[in-house]
């Protein structure tokens, strides 16, 4: 089976262009301006579903990074953030989106001050 992930990645780009703050795949650009969101794929494993059909499971860290002294301004984009991405109706030819659910939870800030809030998101595709 052909794995989805950069059709995946893309959809997810697009579920998160109707954000207030710029979305990055694993990595924002150089000199960017906080607050804005980071995603990344962090596993993924093909299913078998009903049928015989097949799938593929893959969780995302869906995060928003601030540079403020307090996590407010992060909470607050990811807020609108997990809005965009629970239940969103992804599109990845060749394949439904049979979920796309918040799993856990992220919250932190790193040596460098920037707080980190987020989640990751289980996304279950399965093949047409």
């Amino acid at each position: 089976m052909a794995t989805p992930h950069a059709a995946l990645g893309s959809a997810i780009a697009t579920a998160l262009s109707g954000g207030t703050v710029s979305a990055y795949d694993t990595l924002a650009v150089q000199g960017g301006t906080p607050p804005y969101v980071i995603f990344q794929a962090q596993n993924a494993g093909e299913q078998e579903y009903t049928f015989n059909t097949t799938g593929l499971r893959t969780d995302y860290v869906v995060k928003v990074l601030s540079n403020r002294t307090w996590p407010g301004e992060a909470q607050q984009v990811y807020n609108h953030v997990h809005s965009l991405m629970q239940n969103a109706a992804l599109s990845v030819t060749g394949y439904r989106v049979l979920r796309c659910r918040v799993t856990g939870g992220i919250k932190y800030r790193d040596t460098d001050g920037f707080w980190h809030v987020g989640g990751i998101y289980r996304i279950d595709l399965q093949q047409t």
